[in-house]
């Protein structure tokens, strides 16, 4: 069987086809397509930039970053058992992880996101995010302040009643003072929100 696209043939001829518009191509006619997963039999292949973004969209709800693992050196658990019976490709796995952390910034884990970012040396991002992390504390630290109220943030790691009073910047919310571990900061976001909203 011949290329349907480009009309190549021969005995050993691959022919591919895209995973998401479904265009057919060859090793001759098809170079410079990106391979989705490191398993050269999975035969999942996308045929262009936007195809691979499509393909990771319609696979990003049920995708879970194993960044956090492979910082660690932790074999993914239960769960991903189809990623790791046929494991994405490296091309694929940036641009899957980075729309990733694009949703974990919009619900608020700016910290998990800048780790998906540091890993693949997004320094820009990394930077962006953390910006974007430090101005949402200000502001609810500000109407704190404005307000004159001090608070009090317990650590989830070790349970110290954390004293923030009135007039705290953000740059000093990193760490508990008596564990020095560091701070949930989406935790402390969401508590100063609430005690910022609060009568």
């Amino acid at each position: 069987m011949g290329c349907p696209t480009c009309g190549s043939g021969g005995l050993f001829l691959k022919v591919m086809e895209c995973a998401n518009c479904r265009r057919h191509g060859c090793q001759n006619c098809g170079r410079g397509w990106t391979p989705l997963h490191t398993n050269p039999k999975s035969g999942d292949w996308a045929c262009s930039q936007p195809c691979v973004y499509q393909w990771a969209y319609r696979l990003l709800p049920k995708y879970k970053s194993d960044v956090f693992e492979r910082i660690h050196n932790v074999i993914p658990q239960a769960g991903k058992k189809d990623l790791i019976l046929n494991p994405i490709s490296g091309e694929a796995s940036r641009i899957l992880d980075t729309l990733y952390a694009q949703g974990l910034e919009r619900q608020g884990y700016f910290d998990d996101a800048v780790t998906i970012y540091e890993f693949y040396q997004m320094e820009d991002e990394a930077q962006r995010v953390r910006g974007a992390r430090d101005g949402a504390l200000e502001f609810y630290l500000r109407i704190l302040e404005r307000r004159q109220k001090n608070v009090n943030f317990r650590c989830e790691k070790c349970g110290y009643g954390l004293a923030i009073p009135a007039g705290t910047r953000a740059n000093t919310l990193a760490n508990c003072f008596y564990c020095t571990k560091p701070l949930d900061m989406r935790a402390v976001m969401v508590f100063l929100k609430k005690q910022a909203e609060a009568p």
